[in-house]
């Protein structure tokens, strides 16, 4: 697990990374979809690792080891909810989250239709989406009107386009608002 501070995301205490690279929303292996401004692909890159989706079972055991009550982000070098990760995935996280039930876990993804097939959640997972174009904007609100999880949020964050002002408060309760970081970023 890495520490906040390590990874510069301030609502959580750490991250955990049980997966680690992508196809972007909507891409496949044979089709990738990466977002432009992907900090995971940057990282990656930087340190000459590969992109590929990739299954680190032995990350499962690390939240175990914190005992104090913390904020553990799930998946920061990954989509989880990718329809590329193997369901068999997410049910072996799905047990590291119950097994750990001192600790908050946070979930977000960019292809929410999927999160609605892991109903109920733990009462300690905080389900999330990214929406950083109007285009995504209804379908997010709408898969995650359906989790059932005590706490479902979005994420802005980039905040690419304007999104006006959605009515929110039937789909999730927390909502994050941020610019995009590193090199070439804009403001939203």
């Amino acid at each position: 697990m890495n520490k906040n501070g390590d990874h510069g995301i301030n609502w959580c205490d750490y991250t955990v990374n049980p997966a680690t690279g992508c196809y972007g929303p909507g891409g496949t292996r044979e089709q990738p979809k990466l977002c432009d401004y992907c900090y995971a692909l940057e990282n990656a890159l930087r340190y000459k690792r590969l992109f590929e989706p990739t299954w680190h079972p032995d990350r499962l055991a690390e939240p175990a080891r914190e005992k104090r009550p913390s904020k553990i982000f799930v998946g920061s070098m990954t989509d989880l909810f990718g329809a590329w990760t193997p369901v068999d995935w997410i049910s072996q996280v799905m047990t590291m989250v119950k097994r750990n039930p001192q600790h908050v876990f946070q979930f977000l993804t960019k292809n929410p239709k999927r999160l609605p097939n892991f109903n109920p959640w733990p009462d300690n997972a905080w389900v999330g989406a990214t929406i950083d174009i109007r285009a995504r904007l209804e379908p997010t609100l709408e898969a995650l009107s359906k989790v059932q999880a005590l706490v479902r949020f979005v994420s802005f964050e980039p905040l690419n386009e304007d999104m006006g002002i959605p009515e929110l408060a039937s789909a999730v309760e927390w909502v994050i608002v941020g610019a995009q970081t590193g090199r070439n970023a804009h403001q939203p």
